[in-house]
């Protein structure tokens, strides 16, 4: 999760992105408390901290919060995003993994890199086709 200071810049971000792809609409942001079962007890309370410091925040700047509860069908959307994101990832750094792959620490390279190229296109536009929309359905509130 990161701080709120980071994620009033992605906010900030975003709104802007929004205004440029939707004129006249509002911005839109959505915060997500989902947190791996592993990390759920360590970390809730802080990241539960951040969010209510973030959403009160963006509540005196006008923004309107919403409180709302993921559909049930988000716990499938970790596998789609690993996907989506590992394939990107495994792209985004091909021309350091084929120039400058000494220079990449092992961990990367063996570890989401690998992952992302094992990945087929097909695979990746499915699961890209189910997060978008999964988000557009998510925004439609």
């Amino acid at each position: 999760m990161p701080s709120a200071g980071g994620f009033a810049a992605y906010q900030k971000r975003a709104a802007a992105q929004t205004r440029t792809f939707y004129p006249g609409r509002p911005a839109r942001c959505i915060a997500c408390r989902h947190i791996e079962q592993a990390l759920l007890e360590a970390e809730a309370a802080r990241t539960d901290e951040l969010l209510v410091t973030v959403a009160e925040a963006l509540g005196r700047k006008g923004v309107k919060i919403v409180r709302t509860t993921l559909p049930s069908d988000f716990e499938a959307i970790e596998p789609i995003h690993r996907c989506v994101s590992g394939y990107e990832f495994a792209r985004a750094l091909s021309w350091e993994r084929l120039e400058h792959q000494d220079k990449l620490s092992q961990s990367l390279v063996n570890g989401r890199m690998a992952d992302g190229l094992t990945i087929k296109i097909e695979d990746y536009h499915k699961a890209s086709t189910i997060s978008t929309d999964f988000v557009r359905g998510s925004m439609r509130s």
